[in-house]
Order: structure tokens, then C-alpha cells, then sequence
């Protein structure tokens, strides 16, 4: 895992404390006015039962409400354990990856020959759905693009601070920031951030890996499949999740589903030097 760092202070960040802020102190407002309200409807309402009974589902409610905010207030003073190269996309208060494949490492000479994305991974091990229980997010699978190279498959996330160094206009530009700065789950802004970029992916992923593969493993999160352990690998030209698909010697089946279609005949091309097709 990459060291772990604390979120910078960012807009997302300042939204979440606003939030848990708001859902105690509605909560609060809530749970007094109801036990006020209890007090009063026994003298003058005829359908106690009833009203008892609503009083009751709003009293749960401002309860599980004050009770929310005030696990989130606490837990955002806490150290969270946001991997500081993704702190950016980062919006729940603890960050946590889950993944089955190790973590790539660059041999001497190795190179990047060819890229596939934005895309997302399904199979088994893959989830490509968030969860977040109380402010706590864990992401089974946060990585965004496929980096081949002259050994391996890599799944790396990309950022916004990859956007360094890529020409883009004031709209993309603002458009990135909001998604940046949101407080959804962290992999619906992965999902934002590669549309709103995806027609200049050639260009961030060029940017990113411009000092070397060494270089962005060192700072990206990130997994490595060397090509030892893949059997073989086809292309899906289906409507429905495009992509390439990849045999595992170990028995699984691995699909990195592209949201740009036109890559994956070229990607397929490009592996073909190093992979035999099913």
C-alpha cells in the first residue's frame, strides 16, 4: 500500500464536515421537537394511536440522524489513512483499497508500449463498486487505465494531478475541479473524471509516464500482472462493456472493459507481441 497520509484541506473535505454538522444538528432539532410534541398530544389529539405512532417513525428518525453526524464529526477528526498519491479523489474521512494482485514493479529497460482507456475491471476479485460505511470508503477496484508494457499488464489510477502538462480548456479545466472537489464516492469521481477527460487520455497517460515507468509506480497506486501468469487473452466488441479479456494460468478471468472502443483492436495489436490470443 502507499504511505499513508492525511487528506488535505480541500473543498470536498470542508463539505463533509458541513454535512456531518448539519444531519447532528437537524437530528437534534428533530428528536427535541418530537419528545415536545409527545408531551402535548395525549390533552388534545383524538387519534392517539396514530399520531403516537408518526411521532415515533420522526423520533427514530432524528435519532439514527443525530446519531450519523455525530459518529462522522468524530471520525473526521480523525487520522484518516488516504494513500497521499490519491488523496485528491479521496472524500470519505478513511480510504481503503482492496485488491488480489500485488503491486507492479519496474524491471531495468522495461517500457510502456501501449495503453487501454479510461477503463474499469470486472471478474473474479473485481467489484466496480464502492462501499462506505460511515465515512469509512472501501474501493475494490480504483484503478482506471491499463499500462502495457515489454513484461507486464499494469492497472494504475490516474488523477487530476496527472492533468499537469496537458492542454485543456477552461470548461474541462472547471469541470475536473468540481468533480475533484465533490463529495461522492470516490470510484463515481474515478467515473466523472475519465469522461470528462477520456477524448485526451492519450495525453494524460503520455504526461504521467514522461519521467519513466519507475517514476509513476512510485507515486500512483497501482497492480502488476507479469505476462507469466496470463494463458491468453481475447477481444469483446460487445455493445455492452467492450474490452479485452484475459485467461489467468491460475483459472480466473479477468475483462478491462473500455469506455473508448477505438483502443482496444490497437492494444490488441500491441499485446500480440507478448500474448497469444484464445
Amino acid at each position: 500500500m502507499p504511505q499513508e497520509e492525511r487528506n488535505g484541506v480541500n473543498l470536498g473535505k470542508l463539505s463533509n464536515q458541513i454535512g456531518a454538522w448539519s444531519r447532528l444538528a437537524i437530528g437534534s432539532v428533530i428528536t427535541i421537537a418530537v419528545l415536545v410534541a409527545a408531551l402535548l398530544v395525549p390533552w388534545h389529539a383524538k387519534a392517539t394511536g396514530f399520531v403516537l405512532a408518526l411521532l415515533g417513525f420522526f423520533l427514530l428518525f432524528g435519532l439514527l440522524l443525530s446519531l450519523g453526524g455525530l459518529i462522522s464529526t468524530r471520525q473526521l477528526r480523525r487520522r484518516g489513512n488516504v494513500p497521499a498519491d490519491v488523496s485528491q479523489f479521496a472524500n470519505a474521512d478513511q480510504w481503503n483499497v482492496k485488491a488480489t494482485l500485488p503491486r507492479a514493479t519496474a524491471a531495468t529497460g522495461e517500457k510502456v508500449v501501449d495503453w487501454l482507456g479510461p477503463m474499469f475491471m470486472l471478474g473474479r476479485g473485481f467489484n466496480n463498486r464502492a462501499m462506505i460505511v460511515i465515512s469509512k470508503e472501501t474501493d475494490r477496484n480504483p484503478f482506471n487505465t491499463l499500462l502495457v508494457t515489454s513484461a507486464q499488464l499494469i492497472g494504475i489510477m490516474l488523477s487530476p494531478d496527472d492533468l499537469s502538462g496537458v492542454e485543456g480548456g477552461a470548461v474541462r479545466g472547471a469541470l475536473t475541479t468540481v468533480v475533484n472537489q465533490s463529495t461522492e464516492p470516490t470510484v463515481n469521481k474515478n467515473l466523472q473524471f475519465d469522461m470528462v477527460n477520456r477524448t485526451r487520455w492519450d495525453e494524460v497517460v503520455a504526461a504521467a509516464t514522461s519521467q519513466g515507468l519507475q517514476a509513476v509506480l512510485a507515486d500512483h497506486l497501482n497492480f502488476g500482472l507479469p505476462y507469466t501468469e496470463v494463458q491468453s487473452f481475447s477481444v469483446s466488441h460487445r455493445w455492452i462493456n467492450p474490452g479485452l479479456v484475459f485467461k489467468l494460468r491460475d483459472g480466473r478471468k479477468m475483462k478491462c472493459c473500455a469506455m473508448t472502443t477505438k483502443q482496444i483492436d490497437h492494444v490488441a495489436e500491441s499485446l500480440s507481441h507478448y500474448l497469444t490470443r484464445a
